[in-house]
């Protein structure tokens, strides 16, 4: 816990497994997932941010084109839009990480 920490939030201060002396190798379980579930491994997280960054960048390019009024760019933006976030889903479905049901078929 740094001195700011404790200085300023006194009890309620976050105080790190390192700092407590907790074993570290269980860190992760209060939140319910496991540093060594295979589903969730670092190779996951390197790869769904990439896939998130492409997203993202994909939907500012065809946000642009909307604003532009740019239909031409807009459907060439929204193609790739849809690509990305197919190539995503696909992703998580292929680590075993699905929707129950499509988002389509669920009631407002």
């Amino acid at each position: 816990m740094t001195f700011l920490n404790s200085a300023f939030l006194g009890p309620y201060a976050r105080r790190y497994p390192a700092e407590t002396g907790a074993d570290l190798t269980s860190v992760g379980r209060d939140t319910g997932v496991a540093m060594e579930d295979p589903v969730l491994d670092e190779a996951f997280m390197r790869r769904y941010r990439e896939l998130l960054d492409a997203e993202d960048n994909a939907f500012d390019e065809l946000e642009h084109a909307y604003e532009d009024g740019d239909r031409e760019h807009f459907e060439t933006d929204f193609a790739a839009w849809q690509m990305v976030l197919g190539r995503k889903l696909a992703f998580l479905e292929r680590r075993g990480i699905a929707m129950e049901s499509p988002l389509a078929s669920r009631s407002a």
